[in-house]
């Protein structure tokens, strides 16, 4: 576990991935408005780590309430919670092995491709963890947004919006529109830093609102 200060970030980073340098490189190029916000950044290789932090800090309330969540996820079939920001206590938790297990998803996908045959197990454990450290960053200036929200009064959360999905609540579809203009500007100088290859962020707002990322693996034929 390592301690720092990213901006006014304070961060425990347990990630093994992104390392608090790249992190600190990311975030300086946001706008000052980013900057300048005041909140703990927890990134967690697993829920181990957060449910530890809850036990350790007696806070059995955020604890259950988080796996409530997890519950009502899963019986609504929504997205997989990569990362959240807890109002009350002005954190942002980023999990490891959710961004992995998204990943994983993709994996299958393309091992029905043709092309599947010239990736090994090596050369895709370097795209992944590529691709970690992109969608980390990714998670971490979406979670910003929502902080930027709280400080504004824009981030309230109704009976509804529980219910609803989260690509239908007024919150998130402001979040990933300033998401989507940092990337506009960004996107090339993060892959710099981060030293990412093969993935790019891209959104849709038709039927309904889509995060999704275009991938690419460079490889050696052996024909």
């Amino acid at each position: 576990m390592r301690v720092s200060k990213i901006g006014k970030l304070i961060v425990q980073n347990n990630s093994s991935i992104v390392s608090d340098k790249e992190l600190n490189e990311c975030v300086k190029l946001l706008p000052l408005e980013y900057r300048k916000i005041k909140a703990k950044l927890f990134i967690h290789k697993d829920f181990k780590g957060y449910f530890y932090l809850c036990i350790k800090t007696m806070r059995l309330l955020d604890l259950i309430g988080t796996i409530a969540g997890k519950v009502l996820e899963k019986i609504k079939r929504d997205v997989v919670t990569e990362a959240f920001y807890k109002r009350g206590k002005n954190e942002i938790h980023i999990f490891e092995d959710k961004i992995r297990e998204f990943l994983l998803f993709k994996k299958k996908a393309f091992a029905e491709l043709d092309e599947w045959q010239y990736v090994d197990e090596s050369l895709w454990n370097k795209y992944e963890n590529m691709w970690v450290k992109y969608i980390i960053v990714y998670d971490l200036i979406h979670e910003l947004n929502h902080a930027i929200q709280f400080s504004k009064n824009m981030f309230t959360v109704t009976f509804k919006d529980i219910l609803k999905k989260w690509d239908d609540k007024k919150y998130e579809i402001d979040a990933v529109r300033r998401s989507e203009g940092i990337y506009k500007k960004l996107d090339r100088d993060f892959i710099k830093i981060l030293k990412s290859e093969g993935i790019h962020v891209y959104h849709k707002y038709e039927e309904e609102l889509y995060i999704g990322f275009k991938y690419n693996i460079t490889y050696k034929s052996t024909s």
